[in-house]
Parts: structure tokens; sequence; C-alpha cells
């Protein structure tokens, strides 16, 4: 076992940043955890403070992290905790030291968007964007719908996001179908495709759920032709990152009636600008970036995460949320 663990959380200095550890959430952690005194922290502000820290640290916390300066941390850090469920930012890994482990806080999103996700599929299973877009425009249009139960969701993705959205959709009574890279079972999926597989699924799928990271592999996974593989009147989830969806094409296939509804959380710039289309196209429902939930509470998850692997990296245990260098999540 590890004797000592020095780790550095690393805050900076923007007052309006609401992601943070903080003392308070890191000294509750560390008593609901009984780490006990062996776990030392230290709290850094700006790049000074963080270079001088550096020198002494096991692991390094933070989110908004100068990369070069971490690239030259030296041999004593043998591990990076990034305080955001998703590394695209990070992105590509060449900045990370030889021998350094990169994790996440990968599944401290996971209760909001299991709800949030759950509601999504309530929406478009009601047909609400379809409601809502006629209120807006004062037209009574009554549209009809069927129980949810029994419809079918086919979820790209079956990490922690994707593994909790499943959860959400069978206490639906829906039918779940996911894919992943390797196509590996997994429990609460009636069945796990690969990439390949996209094109047969789809046209199965009620509900097409993007859970997925962003990688060279899914960046534009799901275009005009993948789209018009959806059943007519189907509907679309995106909870990732925006790039994994053609967002032309989208908008083509709800503006011409093929998609009955759409849910996005993701876009490619954020705020997302007064000129965009996305606010004007039929029958789609824009979430801000809510997904992950309120930021004290995600917090509150990540330093447990943080917690938990800073038990296992003393016991000599696989730590959780390990990102893989060739597969860049």
């Amino acid at each position: 076992m590890q004797a000592k663990v020095r780790v550095v959380i690393h805050e900076g200095l923007d007052p309006a940043y609401p992601y943070l550890v903080t003392r308070r959430r890191w000294r509750s952690a560390i008593a609901r955890y009984a780490l006990g005194d062996d776990v030392q922290a230290r709290f850094t502000y700006d790049d000074t403070a963080l270079r001088r820290a550096l020198t002494s640290a096991d692991v390094l916390v933070g989110w908004k992290l100068p990369l070069e300066m971490v690239a030259r941390a030296g041999q004593g850090l043998s591990w990076i905790q990034v305080t955001g469920a998703g590394i695209n930012r990070f992105l590509p890994l060449d900045w990370l030291p030889e021998g350094v482990a990169l994790t996440t806080s990968s599944g401290a999103q996971c209760p909001t968007a299991q709800s949030l996700g759950m509601t999504a599929l309530l929406m478009l299973n009601g047909r609400l964007p379809e409601i809502l877009d006629n209120q807006r425009r004062g037209i009574w249009g009554q549209r009809f719908s069927n129980p949810i139960i029994g419809r079918t969701v086919l979820i790209v993705g079956t990490g922690e996001m994707g593994g909790a959205i499943a959860g959400g959709a069978r206490r639906l009574g829906m039918r779940v179908l996911g894919v992943s890279r390797r196509g590996r079972r997994r429990a609460g999926f009636a069945s796990v495709g690969r990439p390949e597989d996209l094109d047969d699924l789809m046209p199965m799928a009620d509900v097409l759920f993007l859970c997925v990271p962003l990688t060279a592999e899914t960046r534009g996974l799901i275009g005009r032709r993948k789209l018009a593989r959806l059943r007519p009147g189907g509907g679309l989830v995106n909870f990732g990152r925006a790039a994994l969806l053609d967002e032309a094409a989208l908008i083509a296939a709800l503006r011409d009636g093929h998609l009955g509804g759409a849910v996005l959380d993701g876009y490619a710039t954020e705020p997302l600008p007064a000129a965009s289309p996305l606010w004007t196209t039929p029958r789609l429902i824009l979430l801000p970036h809510v997904a992950s939930g309120e930021p004290g509470v995600f917090m509150d998850r990540s330093v447990d995460i943080l917690c938990d692997n800073i038990a296992r990296w003393r016991a000599g245990r696989p730590l959780r949320n390990r990102v893989s260098r060739q597969h860049g999540y």
C-alpha cells in the first residue's frame, strides 16, 4: 500500500467557474471515505504555485490545467484526475507524460442524465416537440400517442452514461438495444452490436440515443444516410458531443418530417449563437447543456470518484475511469 499520497488540486482563478473541488468539499469527502492524514492535499490557484507543487505531487486534480506545464512535471507524478466526465479538451494526449495515468469523473453525471434522459424519451413518445411547436403558433392540432411501454431505444455508447440511460429506459418499459466499440454484452441491454451493425439496428429503433464519446471514429457518426435508416416519425436524443451528429442532416430530417422529434444537449458553440438555424428547427427541443446536472451536485460526485480512486491507488488496485491512450477515452 502507498504510504502517503500527495495530492495537488488546481482550482484556477476564475471566480465564476462553478466546477471546483473546494476545500470544504474535499474535507467532507476525505472524512466520508476515512482516508486519513496520509492523504495530503495542496490547493493551487495560479500557474506559479502549481509549478512548485508539481515537484512533489503524486496526484494532480483539476480541469483547467496548463498542459504544457504538466507535460514537464517530472518523474514524481503518477496520476492525473480531471474533474469532468469527458476529455475532448485534453486531446490529443501527446502532452501526457509516459507512465502517468489519466482518469475522469465519468459517472458523476449519470443520476441527472438518467432522469433527464427519461424525460426526453417520454417527450418524444408523447409527441411533445410537435405539440409545443403548435402551441407557439397558436394551433390546436391534436397529436395523439400510445404508451411508451414496448417501444425500442437504441443507445449508441454503453459506458457509464449509456448504462444509466438504459436503466431509465427499462423503468419506462422500453426495449433497450445498444452499440459499442467492441459489441460486448452488458446487463440491461437486450443486445449490443458493433458500429458496423448500426445500419441494421437503426430501423428497429423508435428512438436513437447518442451517449458515445467523441473520437476520430465517432465524429460525424450520424449523418443523412443513417438518419434515413430510422423509422419514419422516430426520435433522436444526443447527450454526447455535437460533432457526433451532422447538424444540417438533422435539421433536414426534422423539416421534411422524417423525424418526429429530437432533443439535443450539446452544441459546437456554446452558448448557442442567436443565428443558429437550430433555434427555428421544428420539433426540436434544445437543452442548454444541462444533462450533467447542477454543478455543486456534480462536483460532490466527482470528488467521491476521486476519493474512491485514491483508495484504489493506495491499495494497488486498478483506477476507475482510466483513459486509454489508444482510444482517447
